[in-house]
């Protein structure tokens, strides 16, 4: 499930939909892949942003480029309502 990307910039810049979820919360982590003997582990976020909406329906990110991954998460009332499919960014 998800996407991958690959690139050779040094940045990547994706867009963040969030439309309709004006008086909410959206999170938006990007987090190292480290691939280790016996499985994948998950480390703390290389960034990690909070947007409140408001009016907007879409804000830029813009990502260092390396082995990893980006989701979302919709807050609402202090609850994850919603999250996203891993966006997965890998060096070309």
């Amino acid at each position: 499930m998800g996407w991958t990307i690959e690139t050779t910039r040094p940045t990547l810049g994706l867009t963040v939909t969030h439309e309709g979820c004006s008086g909410m919360t959206v999170k938006v982590f990007h987090y190292a892949i480290s691939v280790r003997p016996g499985g994948s582990t998950r480390r703390v976020p290389l960034m990690r942003i909070t947007i409140t909406p408001g009016s907007a329906t879409s804000t830029s990110v813009t990502f260092t480029n390396a082995n990893s991954y980006v989701r979302t998460e919709v807050w609402a009332g202090g609850s994850r309502v919603a999250f996203s499919n891993p966006i997965y960014i890998t060096r070309r």
